[in-house]
């Protein structure tokens, strides 16, 4: 069926006759293959039609595109317009990673165990394990939680820079980042000798500091994403150097932990990155790779175009890990437990801190939906996301009531959030304040997610004082193992005579 049969009477009659002639350009198009060197041209009349409606922000012209663009998708899902073909690297098993050229060990998928990451959890815990121990007897293991939320990371900048200010930022042992907490998290992890990276990146910015448009039609047309984000990609270049690469690299080193995350568009998993296992290669693809993760973990889905890592004539395609994760600490992927058993150490002994910032709000504000099916799809889809995010905040927190780690929070007052296509440096300067406020003034982290995201129920959830304490000693575990399968197969034996 052609592109035009599938448009109803009606929406031909919404159309204006520019953008309705550009239709019928790219039916045309559409009967006519072309190479992707050999783009179609649009009319005249219709490219001053489309220069009318790409003065408008990105997410009002997504807003007002309406049936119009679900049927100009639909149309062209079988229209040939677009990049070639390409072919994916797919896994042949849940949870297979294809190394990297030179870099075989520096990713893994989350939910699934990595030898490589395993190992180096392992030395990360032995060499944790051999700092002196102090007077109390107790070791401190902070860890730092880094969230999405595109132009709001301007308020966790604010916290970071300022929290250095304060004197008592914490050392911490393991940072993660997801999008633009991934673009934080190196700065962070490398300490407060980089905070004015930090800054300049978040503090005072506009749009054009991140992408340019290039209009929603031909985007939609023949591209893959409606803004060219090579402005950011050239403001990680700038701050991204060789002196970040050797901190990070040192950091490592000394049993220190720094992951950020992306999302395999091809397979739906998300991707763990470590950057410290990147940046300990060293060299120029160890830049040029550290550069493209974290502009993979910030390539918002549609509004940034994916990164690309290939191998040989196959590849991969990773966007924004907000898409599955706008939060996170590995799962599976290592057992802590285990490292510590290696090391000769118990987690009880230790007194871990687990800092979460997000970078925007938990609640979604107010506003008046029309009757109309893209807007409520669009208000449908950011309902969700803010549920996504406070449903990983609640797992953290879990998490910690599990390890018997404390918990500490931040997170934007309901409201204050800024649109990826909608701020100016005045927005950001007010949010980076905002978090350098909440620093300066001494104001205490929250210690549960706030009420309307934890059960007053869950909040009395504790380790059991028997589950707690571990034995170090392994041939113990395996005998009690041993003894609970004995005991079930004489009630197996018990049930079988009866």
């Amino acid at each position: 069926m052609s592109v035009v049969a599938r448009i109803t009477s009606r929406e031909r009659h919404a159309m204006s006759r520019p953008i309705y002639k550009l239709f019928l350009a790219e039916e045309s198009a559409a009967a006519h293959p072309h190479s992707p060197e050999e783009r179609p041209t649009l009319p005249s009349e219709a490219k001053r039609a489309l220069e009318a409606v790409d003065r408008r922000p990105v997410a009002l012209r997504m807003a007002a595109s309406n049936r119009f663009t679900v049927a100009l998708a639909a149309g062209l899902a079988g229209g040939g317009c677009g990049w070639p073909t390409r072919f994916a690297t797919l896994p042949d098993h849940p949870g297979q990673v294809e190394p990297l050229p030179a870099f075989a060990d520096v990713r893994a998928v989350d939910g699934y165990p990595s030898e490589a990451f395993q190992a180096s959890f392992d030395d990360a815990v032995a060499q944790f394990a051999r700092l002196p121990v102090p007077a109390d007897g107790r070791r401190d293991f902070d860890m730092l939680v880094l969230s999405s939320g595109g132009v709001n990371g301007a308020f966790g900048a604010g916290i970071l820079t300022a929290w250095t200010a304060r004197g008592d930022r914490p050392d911490f042992r393991c940072v993660t980042g997801v999008s633009v907490g991934a673009l934080m998290a190196p700065f962070a992890f490398a300490g407060p000798a980089f905070d004015d990276r930090l800054e300049e990146l978040f503090r005072r910015i506009q749009p054009g500091d991140l992408h340019r448009e290039k209009g929603l039609m031909p985007s939609v047309l023949w591209d893959e994403s409606l803004a060219d984000n090579s402005p950011l990609r050239a403001s990680i270049a700038r701050a991204v150097d060789e002196s970040l690469l050797q901190a990070v690299a040192a950091r490592h080193a000394e049993g220190r932990r720094c992951w950020v995350g992306s999302t395999n568009l091809d397979v739906g998993h998300f991707c763990v990155w470590d950057l410290g296992a990147i940046a300990s290669r060293g060299g120029p693809e160890a830049l040029e790779l550290f550069r493209d993760v974290l502009a993979a973990s910030a390539a918002i889905p549609v509004v940034y175009p994916p990164v690309r890592f290939t191998h040989g004539r196959r590849d991969e395609l990773h966007v924004d890990g907000a898409v599955v994760r706008p939060l996170f600490i590995p799962q599976n992927v290592f057992d802590g437990y285990l490292s510590a058993d290696r090391a000769g150490m118990s987690w009880d002994d230790v007194d871990a801190t687990l800092y979460v910032i997000h970078n925007g709000s938990l609640r979604a504000r107010p506003v008046e939906v029309q009757r109309d099916t893209l807007a409520i799809a669009l208000r449908t889809v950011t309902m969700m996301s803010y549920t996504m995010v406070s449903e990983h905040v609640l797992h953290l927190y879990m998490l910690t009531r599990a390890w018997g780690a404390e918990f500490r929070f931040q997170t934007m007052p309901d409201g204050l959030e800024l649109s990826v296509d909608a701020f100016n440096p005045d927005d950001t300067e007010r949010l980076f304040l905002l978090g350098k406020g909440l620093m300066d003034r001494r104001e205490p982290w929250s210690t549960t997610p706030p009420g309307y995201v934890l059960r007053a129920d869950l909040d009395r959830v504790a380790p059991r004082e028997a589950e707690a304490k571990l034995d170090t000693d392994v041939s113990g575990h395996l005998r009690r193992i041993e003894e609970r399968l004995e005991a079930l197969r004489t009630d197996v034996k018990a049930l079988r005579d009866r």
